[in-house]
């Protein structure tokens, strides 16, 4: 039989989303310790879950689900959070970028642009950048950047990541121009130099883009296979 598919979040069953994440932030935001366990933000979550079924009873959702939403609206907080710097920065006029919803403005504040947006999820990266699995289920950290692998005892397949973007080349301007060059020529070198700069630091920047996608999708994914192995069990 099919699975039924959900209706979508409202913005209010968001909001409240949110609000509860809020309420539990000192158990979901650290990063697992001997205080902190997976069980313990497994409750959170449930509490969260238990909050949202009784305030919206015609759609149960369960904790799978609003991991994964708060990991979708946490994402799109970054892209359009992204979005609104680099429209600000442009020049030339134009209208001004629209204005970050009140959804997204909240979601900054309260777990920051560059934050993790795993963070609370079984299996969520801590501030290091490391990937933290549950106490009771030992592996071996994967370090972002490097071509590493982990293998999960839980039964999360082993994921690849990708290899670090290839280094920047720099970029300096000649402070002196050679003596046969005349004023036309070296200004025409100045704009070269300039432009293949801006040319590599864009390149970096898509570079860092990715691998943050690549993460994110790597969090995601080992985060709903030890909810449904958390399931199983």
């Amino acid at each position: 039989m099919a699975k039924v598919r959900k209706p979508n979040f409202s913005e209010k069953e968001k909001l409240l989303l949110l609000s509860e994440w809020e309420k539990r932030q000192n158990i979901l935001r650290p990063k697992f310790s001997s205080k902190i366990t997976s069980q313990g933000k497994h409750n959170a979550w449930q509490e969260i879950a238990d909050s949202l079924n009784a305030q919206f009873p015609s759609v149960r959702r369960d904790v799978a689900d609003l991991q994964k939403k708060w990991q979708n609206m946490n994402s799109k907080m970054k892209e359009e959070t992204s979005r609104h710097r680099k429209d600000s920065l442009k020049t030339g006029g134009g209208p001004a970028p629209p204005d970050l919803s009140p959804l997204d403005q909240r979601l900054v504040t309260l777990v920051g642009e560059n934050t993790p947006s795993i963070i609370g999820i079984n299996g969520g990266f801590d501030s290091l950048g490391l990937l933290s699995l549950p106490e009771e289920q030992p592996a071996v950290v994967i370090f972002f950047g490097k071509k590493t692998h982990a293998t999960h005892v839980g039964g999360v397949p082993e994921p690849i990541i990708s290899q670090q973007p290839r280094p920047i080349q720099s970029t300096t301007v000649p402070r002196k121009r050679r003596a046969d060059m005349n004023d036309d020529e070296y200004g025409k070198l100045l704009v070269l130099e300039q432009k293949r700069s801006e040319a590599e630091t864009r390149r970096a920047q898509v570079e860092i883009e990715k691998l943050e996608l690549e993460k994110e999708m790597l969090c995601l994914q080992i985060a709903i296979l030890q909810q449904q192995n958390f399931q199983n069990q």
